[in-house]
């Protein structure tokens, strides 16, 4: 089947982070010798207080159960973790970044930050609150 690869981001110890948005998954490369390091689910998130609705309104008070993260572009941002946009095309997005160490452990996840600061700001897509909020 189509791995679909979205985004590649190359480290300096020539490791690859690959992610594969529709499949919800992460490779990691190794490029000198073409070897897959690990391969691993970009996982889920619970959002609470997020606009889930497009009713012309802003209202962040509504939750999302399980949303999978969906990894869109990534980034190192040393030789041991690096960063990824959750897009989240499915199930209302996931709408912030992870951050992952080289073995897939979640060290950091946005949550809902993202789409309050861009509301603060006034720049929320309210007519995209339904899909991926502010991705």
């Amino acid at each position: 089947t189509d791995p679909e690869p979205e985004y590649v981001s190359i480290n300096s110890d020539n490791i690859c982070v690959l992610t594969l948005q529709e499949n919800n998954g992460i490779v990691l490369v190794d490029l000198p010798t073409a070897s897959v390091i690990t391969s691993f689910t970009a996982g889920k998130v619970d959002l609470s207080q997020v606009d889930a609705t497009e009713e012309d309104v802003i209202m962040q008070t509504e939750s999302l159960a399980q949303v999978p993260r969906e990894p869109d572009g990534a980034t190192w941002l040393s030789a041991d973790y690096f960063a990824a946009a959750d897009e989240g095309d499915l199930d209302g997005g996931s709408r912030g970044y992870t951050i992952y160490d080289k073995s897939g452990n979640v060290v950091f996840t946005s949550g809902n930050s993202l789409e309050h600061l861009v509301a603060s700001i006034g720049h929320y897509p309210e007519a995209r609150s339904e899909n991926k909020g502010n991705e």
